[in-house]
């Protein structure tokens, strides 16, 4: 990226999964979280967590307070989690 400007940014943009959840999956070498819009401060904590158990190569991640969450269930394959209702 040696003498590289960036010409656009992402600050201010909405994402949104299809469930309103969070997503998290590593491919390769590459971990990718994504909280979700409005909500990242309130889940922060949590997909700290789940990223470092991912780039650890854990099958889950210890959240605060001894929570177990499957790494698998917020990624695209194997998802397995409810429809986030507070949203809709």
């Amino acid at each position: 990226f040696k003498d590289k400007m960036p010409f656009n940014s992402w600050a201010g943009y909405y994402t949104e999964s299809p469930d309103y959840l969070p997503v998290a999956f590593k491919v390769s070498n590459l971990v990718v979280l994504d909280v979700g819009s409005g909500t990242g401060i309130l889940k922060g904590d949590a997909m700290g967590r789940i990223g470092a158990a991912l780039a650890m190569g854990e099958e889950k991640a210890t959240l605060f307070g001894g929570l177990e969450l499957r790494l698998r269930d917020l990624g695209f394959i194997g998802r397995t989690v409810e429809t986030e209702k507070s949203f809709l």
